[in-house]
């Protein structure tokens, strides 16, 4: 387990290459940039971008089957479902290291916003 300032280095690592990755930077231009940057680090912000994706296409059904959870997903499917975000957190970073896994929120915000008119 890396030290607190080495967790802080990953971390900030991870930030940029999801940034650079978001943008569409390729991942030629983005070793070229940060030699110095493990291509494990790369691999797993790819892995992330591939489970928000992964989210988005399945986003409909996750709103239908776990309406207003808090989801878990790693690897292309749900891992864990929760009543909120701290909770699938803690839970979560028990079995897997922070920053392999994301945690998504389905609702239907036309279905959101039309509750809020009615009320």
């Amino acid at each position: 387990m890396p030290d607190n300032h080495s967790q802080d280095v990953l971390d900030a690592m991870r930030k940029y290459i999801f940034n650079a990755r978001f943008i569409g930077l390729p991942l030629e231009a983005l070793q070229a940039q940060c030699f110095f940057i493990n291509m494990d680090i790369i691999d797993e912000v790819d892995q992330i971008g591939q489970e928000i994706s992964y989210y988005k296409k399945h986003k409909e059904e996750f709103t239908i089957l776990h309406a207003d959870k808090h989801i878990v997903i790693k690897g292309m499917q749900v891992i864990g479902v929760y009543q909120s975000n701290s909770e699938a957190f803690a839970r979560t970073i028990k079995d897997h290291e922070k920053g392999t896994f994301i945690i998504e929120h389905p609702v239907n915000i036309k279905l959101k916003s039309f509750l809020l008119k009615k009320a």
